[in-house]
């Protein structure tokens, strides 16, 4: 059971920075960039590890030093005469896919070979929108291929030695609008990065204005994000310096109006603040009444997730302010960065990263947030897990908290949606995709989540295998994050698209898009 309800506490708002314009760069139809080609490719012939951006970066690419046993005892650290349950390991009926068996989305070789993946999708009435490093994808909902293209042709104009990374890709039911995100980072000695935005024509993935602009001047952006709401986009990322020293999180605001109107410039307002690490904006799926949600974590070990609060947006004013809400200490204990995970057929371990949030989605008054989080089995093996946690926000409190693991092995890098009902109106399902291996089992695409009108409180269902993995993994670095977005048409109505990474034969990263929803027999 949910442990009780603590009311969080208000605490002090962050400070603005700087009011800036962001200017228009160019439009760009996806449909005239030279394609990527696809036929005749051989997998495994572009592999090379290249390091994340940069060399030896200050927490995103931190050592786990603690032993299993250490961390373990740090997670637990308020326990005395016993330790809390294990993790959930999910219940009952699964969801299913419903249109039939996943498709193969982008995979190592067409995304410039590297790691990472970066997965993220998106999907609107027709189509699904992939993207993964330095590729784009766009399909219809049948995985019919529409447009295959090179990411730096879509954000054109980076400067000779940058190089881009961290895609996102969100479709915006409220304006029926689809946005996207990227950064470029620089090899040049002042260690300046870029971000890049695009907002597409109504309902069509194809065609874009693009907007760029530089955060903290001199730093370069890190593990970037991207929220939507009613009136407001905001993107958030971690500054650093040329010498990887962390500088601070840094939170970009713009009018929503601005962006769909495609003015030759944009109105901004940064806020940066070092008390915190990585900012993860919400998408919002229903109208918020004003404020944007963000929630971050403490580094390696936190005991709350800040929840943020973005009001107004620019030229007019912008405020930020923030609430601790406490998580289930008794029964889950504090969210703390997982051990690595075993693979099947190699000894050489998948980096899990560390415990920062992840995934935040709003809908009908409510977020879910998801983080990588250190778990115990019923064996007490201390091992990866998913976090997932539901916060009220009108009153600011946990409603719902939980580690989904299973015993023996691993689950990482989950990306959340929630969707409405289609069996229960006005209930909210949840829907999650992530990785999951162990020493008999591959990376491998799996998928869970609960119906709100049927499964107990902090509950997830047995989890579901989307794509097995194939082979161990060749690479080092897994993540940094799956992919997942909700259908808003009415034939899908309560189902989203995931995408899921998992390990092809030859040891490359490949991912998998399928769509997802729950079933009930009987639905009351």
């Amino acid at each position: 059971m949910p442990g009780p309800q603590v009311q969080a506490q208000l605490e002090q708002g962050l400070q603005l920075h700087r009011q800036f314009t962001v200017p228009l760069v160019r439009t760009v139809d996806v449909r005239r960039l030279s394609q990527l080609p696809l036929a005749g490719r051989t997998r495994g012939a572009a592999r090379k590890v290249i390091p994340h951006l940069v060399h030896n970066r200050h927490l995103h690419e931190r050592a786990k030093t603690l032993t299993s046993d250490e961390a373990m005892k740090a997670k637990h650290a308020w326990a005395t005469a016993s330790l809390p349950p294990p993790a959930s390991t999910g219940t009952g009926q699964g969801p299913d896919t419903v249109t039939g068996a996943p498709f193969s989305g982008l995979y190592e070789s067409l995304a410039c070979g590297c790691e990472p993946p970066d997965t993220q999708v998106g999907a609107d009435a027709n189509y699904v929108f992939e993207a993964a490093n330095t590729a784009g994808l766009i399909t219809d909902k049948a995985g019919n291929l529409l447009a295959l293209f090179d990411l730096h042709a879509f954000t054109p104009g980076e400067p000779p030695g940058f190089f881009i990374s961290d895609p996102k890709v969100r479709f915006d039911p409220l304006s029926g609008v689809w946005f996207f995100s990227i950064i470029s980072v620089s090899g040049a000695p002042d260690g300046s990065g870029l971000w890049w935005l695009g907002v597409s024509h109504p309902s069509d993935p194809f065609h874009w204005t693009i907007y760029n602009f530089e955060g903290v001047a001199g730093t370069f952006p890190d593990f970037d994000a991207l929220g939507i709401s009613d009136d407001k986009i905001v993107l958030t990322a971690n500054a650093f310096s040329s010498t990887n020293a962390f500088i601070g999180a840094e939170v970009l605001v713009l009018s929503k109006s601005e962006l769909e109107a495609g003015m030759p410039s944009l109105d901004a307002a940064l806020f940066v603040d070092n008390r915190f690490f990585t900012f993860q904006p919400a998408h919002s799926l229903s109208p918020t009444g004003g404020p944007l949600y963000m929630a971050s974590s403490d580094p390696d070990y936190s005991q709350v997730y800040h929840v943020f609060s973005i009001l107004g947006t620019p030229p007019g004013a912008v405020s930020i302010s923030f609430t601790d809400v406490p998580l289930d200490l008794v029964n889950v204990g504090s969210l703390t960065t997982p051990p690595s995970a075993a693979q099947a057929g190699t000894s050489n371990l998948i980096d899990t990263n560390d415990n920062r949030t992840l995934d935040v989605v709003y809908r009908d008054g409510h977020i879910w947030v998801t983080a990588n989080d250190g778990c115990l089995d019923a064996s007490f093996n201390f091992l990866s897990c998913v976090r997932f946690t539901q916060i009220d926000t009108a009153q600011m409190v946990r409603t719902q908290d939980l580690d989904f693991g299973e015993a023996g092995g691993n689950f990482y890098y989950a990306a959340i949606q929630v969707v409405p009902d289609p069996n229960v109106a006005g209930t909210d399902d949840l829907i999650t995709v992530f990785t999951e291996s162990n020493p008999s089992d591959f990376p491998s695409v799996m998928s869970s989540g609960r119906m709100e009108a049927m499964d107990p409180p902090s509950t997830l269902r047995a989890p579901v295998l989307i794509q097995r993995g194939r082979a161990p993994y060749a690479g080092n670095r897994w993540g940094d994050y799956s992919g997942a977005g909700a259908d808003p048409s009415s034939a899908l109505s309560g189902t989203a698209w995931v995408a899921g990474e998992f390990t092809e034969p030859n040891g490359e990263w490949g991912t998998a898009i399928a769509n997802v929803a729950f079933t009930c027999s009987p639905c009351f």
